[in-house]
């Protein structure tokens, strides 16, 4: 599901590549993606809170990095939410560790999701499909939301356990009364029923995370 999210946040969603796959897969034969109505914010889950912070925790640590190549400071972005939390440095190495095994898990699956993706649009290259049929990849993609839901759920388990039942309390309360009202879950349009013609549009989806 694609999220909206305030500016501060824009470069730091995660690409939201598996269900944006899922969401393309549908248009691209013209399948319904989505009955909710278009353009209504719903709050977004705690899991994909985490998710969404871990992800913006990552990208603090590569846009420090790049500064700090090019001889500028780039500790206070990189300390941005161990500062909001109070933590010191060995307290808040959980969170950068969490943050780095996300990306790369999510990455993974995501790229999965782009193969079968791509494979489908190979075999119906025209977007031909017959009416009512899913795309071939599609219960492979739901396979895979599931898989990216359970990684997330796991990597916060980890970091729970990392990170002791104090600092985690921290983290979960930062996360629910500040970092939440920056993230909100936004439907996209779901495309115009086409059964025997792909649409020509690509899924919608912000992607930052």
């Amino acid at each position: 599901m694609p999220y909206s999210s305030k500016s501060r946040l824009m470069l730091a969603s995660c690409v939201f590549v598996l269900l944006g796959a899922i969401l393309c897969c549908s248009q691209a034969f013209g399948q319904a993606a989505s009955p909710m109505t278009p353009g209504t914010p719903t709050p977004v889950s705690l899991p994909h809170l985490y998710w969404h912070l871990l992800m913006y925790q990552n990208h603090l640590d590569s846009a420090s990095a790049a500064n700090e190549k090019q001889g500028k400071d780039g500790s206070w972005l990189r300390s941005h939410i161990q500062q909001k939390l109070g933590f010191t440095d060995a307290e808040f190495a959980p969170v950068r560790e969490s943050a780095q095994r996300l990306v790369k898990t999510i990455a993974a699956i995501d790229a999965k999701a782009q193969a079968i993706v791509k494979a489908d649009r190979a075999q119906y290259g025209k977007g031909l499909l017959p009416a009512g049929v899913q795309p071939p990849g599609w219960s492979q993609l739901q396979d895979l939301n599931q898989e990216r839901e359970t990684a997330i759920t796991d990597e916060i388990s980890k970091l729970n356990d990392a990170l002791g039942p104090e600092n985690a309390a921290k983290v979960q309360e930062y996360i629910q009364t500040n970092f939440s009202s920056n993230v909100t879950k936004s439907p996209v349009q779901p495309p115009l029923k086409f059964p025997h013609k792909a649409t020509s549009a690509a899924a919608q989806q912000e992607a930052q995370p």
